[in-house]
C-alpha cells in the first residue's frame, strides 16, 4: 500500500512538471505590422519567447490561401479589428491547430509568390511573410493626385493666434506597446518623450501644446482624436518607439494620414 501511494505521488509530480513545461513553452502572437515596398508586400508577426518557432507553411488554391501552422502558440491579437484595404489580403484568419497550436490563414486576393523568414529580436521571435507578384507591385504604383480646390477666406474658421499642437503618447495602461531587451515598455518611453516635447513647444512663442495623456492610462483611438478636436488642434503628433530586429538601427519612422490604413482599434 505504501509503495502504491509512493508511485501515485511520483506520477502526480511528473504530471505537474510536464504540464508546467508544456505551458511554459506556449508563446503568444503579440503584434502584426505590414509594409508596402516597391515590388513586394511584407507582414511581420511578433511572438513572445526566445526559443525558435516551430512552424509549417503550405498554400491552397480555389480560393488562394497561404497557411501557417505554429506549435505551442496562441493569438493575443484580435484579428477581426484589422483592415486589409490596399493589401494583397482579403483577410487574416486564425484557428486552433492540434492540441496547443495556432493556424493562421491568409486569404489572398490573387495568386502570389510567398517567402517566410524567421528572426530573433531581443526576447521575441519574428516571422516575416513576403508576398510578390504583379498584383502586389501594382499596389505601390504612383497615383494621380488631384490638386486641392481653393478655399475662400470666408470658409476658414476663426481661431486663436496660437498654433495648437496635440501630442499623443502611444499605447498606455493595459497596452504596453513594444518591449525592449531589458523589459522597458514602449508606453513608458513615449510618455517621457512626449512630456519633454510638450515643454519645448510651450516655450516657443505662438505655440500651445496639449497631451492626450500625462499618466499611464489607456485611451482608444477615438478618445485620442476627440481630445484633438476638443482642443481645435492644428497638428496631431503621435509618438511611438518602434522595435526593430537590428539593434544598430537608428532614425525615425514617419507615417502620414490615410483614410484606408490598417488599425488595431
Amino acid at each position: 500500500m505504501k509503495a502504491l501511494k509512493y508511485w501515485v505521488a511520483v506520477g502526480l509530480i511528473l504530471c505537474g512538471v510536464i504540464y508546467s513545461m508544456v505551458f511554459a513553452n506556449t508563446r503568444s502572437l503579440t503584434t502584426i505590422s505590414t509594409h508596402q515596398l516597391t515590388k513586394e508586400w511584407r507582414m511581420v508577426l511578433d511572438f513572445s519567447g526566445t526559443s525558435p518557432l516551430n512552424y509549417h507553411t503550405f498554400t491552397l488554391t480555389n480560393p488562394d490561401r497561404l497557411v501557417i501552422d505554429l506549435a505551442n502558440t496562441k493569438a493575443s491579437v484580435n484579428l477581426a479589428t484589422l483592415h486589409w484595404d490596399n493589401t494583397p489580403l482579403k483577410r487574416l484568419r486564425s484557428a486552433r491547430h492540434g492540441q496547443d497550436g495556432l493556424r493562421l490563414v491568409l486569404d489572398l486576393k490573387t495568386p502570389v509568390t510567398s517567402a517566410i523568414k524567421q528572426s530573433t529580436l531581443g526576447r521575441q521571435q519574428q516571422l516575416t511573410v513576403t508576398l510578390q507578384g504583379a498584383s502586389v507591385a501594382a499596389l505601390s504604383a504612383p497615383r494621380v493626385i488631384k490638386p486641392p480646390q481653393p478655399v475662400t477666406s470666408s470658409a476658414v474658421p476663426k481661431r486663436s493666434s496660437d498654433i495648437i499642437v496635440v501630442i499623443d503618447p502611444g499605447h498606455g495602461g493595459k497596452d504596453p506597446g513594444a518591449t525592449g531587451v531589458k523589459g522597458t515598455h514602449e508606453k513608458t518611453v513615449v510618455l517621457s518623450i512626449s512630456k519633454k516635447l510638450y515643454r519645448l513647444i510651450n516655450q516657443q512663442p505662438g505655440f500651445k501644446a496639449y497631451l492626450t495623456r500625462d499618466t499611464d492610462r489607456y485611451l482608444t483611438l477615438r478618445q485620442r482624436l476627440a481630445i484633438a478636436r476638443q482642443r481645435k488642434a492644428d497638428m496631431f503628433v503621435a509618438i511611438h518607439a518602434d522595435a526593430f530586429r537590428n539593434k544598430a538601427a537608428k532614425g525615425a519612422s514617419v507615417y502620414a494620414l490615410s483614410t484606408k490604413g490598417a488599425t488595431s482599434e
